[in-house]
């Protein structure tokens, strides 16, 4: 009882705490947009406070496309003509500043911002203080300190606070700004920015101040994959993520292409020799360290020909045979790692030649050789459609598939949900759990990716068996296996067994990327990126109302009545418990005190009687008990004669 009460408790607890623990954002419509459609929010719109002696504005702002121009700020005194302003200026293409204003006087401060810090999902921390005694203002740009001694506002204003368009200022650049707080003295406004619809802006407590028009509301983004670019291909390519220059790699026989994602640029560069190695299912690896791409075929090349090439991303222009070893198999879905410590390639896992397998077979880039690796521990049976992932230093964690227990694909299959941690310094296999979904019949991407403190990790799912499936972001836990859907659906052409999806996630962005790769029979294939702002929500969260229902507070609240409530109920069976406890007992002593008063009642002395059955007692005519003067022989004599003296015509009895 007390486990599901405990259970009960925590189903209360989480969802509240998740609410709480949001920090979203806005994103402006800019001067790309037309007028009447830019963004304006005004902060203070419907609650107006009341601001003495000195006041501090802090937020974190993303300037997403640094050659844009605009006001981020604006701030005045509703009762004075006097106003300052925060200005995003560019420089060139890849720089720009920060300038404060005192409107319509000079500028005041000036402060640069070069290229690392300017771009979408890059932050910068400001952080804005008006001191009217000591008449100062202290700009603060990722905690260094700008000051200025012209601040004119009186000891007592009341602040009119605005982001982006507002009245005669028109001019918004592409920006998006989060973490809003505001303080004066011992009073502290903080906006978390959690709404997703709407135009009123409600603090972290619940209570509606602000109204902006054309928002863009962040959270929406991390719910609703965001279609990001899509190209196609009359060949097989391969496709692969390259974190480190924020970047997809798209190759095939004739060129190689470069798709940045931060900056929405596509590279191409064709190669002075041939690829040596012949497509068949577009399946390639990246080694970081080196930035060497690695393109590669296990089975189903002719002999003579190259099944593994690579070339250098640095300079992309000759291909480089590497190995003309092929495996015994053909491996759809099956799942590859680069091991850079011993500089090999893992596949695990596949279809091929009409039979599953779960063998880990690693190549050595050094030696040019295979070889198939042995595990102690448990088993994983025969699968492919896995997710794979770099779980520690040495470690791998490899979840569900599709397959069965013999490899044979003729006697049926299975749709698995369990996990498995791999060490690869110790050849050791452990299985972490096994998640029951029977009437759930999807397969796992390729990639996994770990959560931010690798307690649990995302997978997309979809059912591979439906022409128009789609794929569901999910989360799982590393420790049990209790798992949450995420995010919308995204459609994708499930027809041809080369069609595949991928998970990757860029750190430096904190965005999760879908790459759907759709083939044809003829190899041509489509290629669909998707990103997603991490932490991606639920469907619970998005179209959660804003309200003073769920700010930290009321959440506090609630979570302490709940303990109440159930401190309640637990007290409540405890006594009816020893309550049924006792009365079961009263009802035993009852029992026995009824059993015992039914022997006594049958105790009943009469004068003049003799009782036969049971013990033999003679009472005389004075209620005076004289068993003990009948002696045995006595007894039996009394018991003849009494026995006889019922029969008829008996003239008398011989001993």
């Amino acid at each position: 009882m007390f486990k599901n009460l405990i259970k009960l408790l925590i189903a209360i607890i989480v969802p509240l705490l998740s609410l709480s623990g949001l920090a979203q954002g806005i994103r402006f419509n800019s001067n790309d947009d037309l007028i009447t459609n830019r963004t304006s929010y005004n902060v203070f719109a419907h609650n107006q406070p009341k601001f003495f002696s000195h006041f501090r504005i802090e937020f974190d702002l993303s300037i997403i496309n640094p050659q844009s121009f605009g006001y981020i700020l604006h701030i005045r005194d509703k009762n004075k003509p006097i106003s300052y302003s925060v200005v995003y200026f560019n420089k060139n293409e890849s720089s720009g500043e920060i300038r404060l204003n005192q409107d319509g006087v000079k500028t005041l401060l000036t402060v640069p911002l070069d290229e690392s810090l300017l771009g979408a999902r890059k932050w910068i921390k400001l952080s804005l203080n008006f001191n009217s005694i000591e008449k100062k203002i202290t700009l603060l740009v990722n905690d260094k300190a700008f000051y200025s001694n012209c601040n004119e506002f009186s000891i007592k204003i009341s602040p009119e606070i605005y982001f982006g368009k507002h009245e005669n200022v028109i001019d918004v650049p592409l920006m998006t700004i989060k973490k809003l707080i505001i303080t004066n003295k011992k009073d502290r406004y903080a906006f978390n920015f959690n709404e997703s619809e709407g135009s009123d802006v409600f603090d972290s407590k619940g209570n509606r101040y602000g109204f902006v028009k054309h928002p863009n509301w962040l959270i929406t983004e991390s719910y609703r994959w965001k279609l990001r670019y899509t190209t196609s291909f009359n060949q097989v390519t391969s496709l692969t993520f390259d974190e480190n220059n924020s970047r997809f790699i798209f190759q095939n026989s004739d060129t190689l292409n470069f798709y940045n994602f931060n900056k929405e640029t596509n590279s191409f560069y064709s190669f002075k020799n041939e690829l040596p190695v012949p497509m068949r299912l577009g399946t390639c690896f990246l080694d970081p360290i080196k930035n060497k791409l690695y393109v590669y075929e296990v089975n189903d090349v002719l002999p003579g020909k190259a099944s593994i090439a690579s070339i250098d991303l640095n300079n992309p222009e000759y291909w480089e045979t590497n190995s003309l070893l092929k495996l015994s198999q053909q491996r759809h879905h099956h799942n590859g790692f680069f091991d850079s410590k011993n500089n090999q390639f893992i596949v695990f896992g596949g279809f091929g030649n009409q039979h599953l397998t779960n063998e880990f077979n690693a190549y050595s880039i050094l030696n040019d050789t295979w070889k198939t690796l042995s595990f102690t521990g448990d088993t994983i049976s025969p699968r492919y459609f896995s997710g794979l992932t770099k779980l520690g230093k040495d470690e791998l964690l490899l979840f569900g598939g599709q397959g069965n227990k013999t490899g044979d694909p003729s006697i049926g299959k299975t749709y698995y949900y369990d996990c498995y941690k791999i060490n690869l310094a110790t050849k050791k296999i452990q299985k972490l759990w096994d998640v029951n979904r029977e009437k759930v019949k999807m397969v796992s991407s390729r990639n996994l990716v770990l959560s931010k403190d690798s307690t649990s990790f995302y997978t997309l799912s979809y059912p591979e068996y439906v022409t128009s499936t789609f794929l569901q972001l999910y989360k799982y836990s590393i420790k049990d296996g209790s798992h949450q859907v995420l995010g919308d659906s995204i459609p994708m052409i499930s027809e041809r067994i080369r069609t595949n999806a991928n998970l990757y996630l860029n750190k430096a962005t904190n965005q999760l990327f879908c790459v759907i790769q759709e083939f044809e029979l003829d190899g041509s294939n489509k290629i669909n990126i998707y990103s997603l702002n991490a932490p991606p929500v639920s469907k619970e969260i998005i179209y959660n109302p804003i309200s003073k229902a769920n700010n930290p507070y009321s959440i506090l609240i609630i979570i302490i009545l709940s303990i109440i409530v159930l401190l309640i109920i637990a007290t409540y069976f405890i006594i009816k418990k020893r309550k049924k406890k006792k009365e079961a007992i009263h009802v035993q002593v009852q029992t026995l005190l009824k059993y015992n008063l039914e022997e006594k009642k049958e105790e009943v002395i009469i004068p003049n009687s003799t009782s036969l059955f049971g013990s033999f007692k003679v009472i005389d005519r004075k209620e005076k008990d004289i068993s003990y003067m009948f002696s045995p022989k006595i007894r039996q004599l009394f018991l003849l004669l009494l026995f006889n003296s019922k029969k008829k015509n008996l003239v008398g009895i011989t001993s």
